[in-house]
C-alpha cells in the first residue's frame, strides 16, 4: 500500500506512487498494479494540471521524477511484451474460407 499522500507536494506524491509501482514490478506483483493505479492516476493528473504557481519545484526533483517515470514505463513495456503471446493465445482465431 502507498503511504498517505501530501496535497501540497504534487511531485513528491507522484514519486511515491512511481516508486511503489517500480517496487511491485521488481517483485513481480503485477496483480497489485490496479490498486496502485487508484493513486497513481490522480497523482499524474494533479501534476499535469498544476497551476503555474508551482514553478518553484527544483530541477533536481523534476529530473528524479522523470527518471522514475521512464523506469516505470520501461518495466510496464517489458511486462507487456512478456504477456502479449499469452493474450494473443486467448483470442480465438478468425475463420477464413480455408479453415471453414
Amino acid at each position: 500500500m502507498i503511504q498517505k499522500l501530501n496535497p501540497n507536494n504534487l511531485l513528491g506524491n507522484l514519486d511515491i506512487c512511481l516508486n511503489a509501482l517500480l517496487l511491485a514490478a521488481e517483485k513481480g506483483e503485477w496483480e497489485t498494479i490496479s490498486d496502485l493505479s487508484r493513486q497513481l492516476l490522480p497523482a499524474l493528473e494533479a501534476v499535469s494540471n498544476a497551476p503555474d504557481t508551482v514553478s518553484y519545484v527544483r530541477a533536481e526533483q523534476i529530473r528524479y521524477t522523470l527518471t522514475l517515470l521512464q523506469a516505470a514505463i520501461g518495466k510496464c513495456a517489458e511486462r507487456k511484451e512478456q504477456i502479449e503471446p499469452l493474450v494473443k493465445a486467448l483470442i480465438p482465431a478468425k475463420e477464413t474460407p480455408d479453415t471453414a
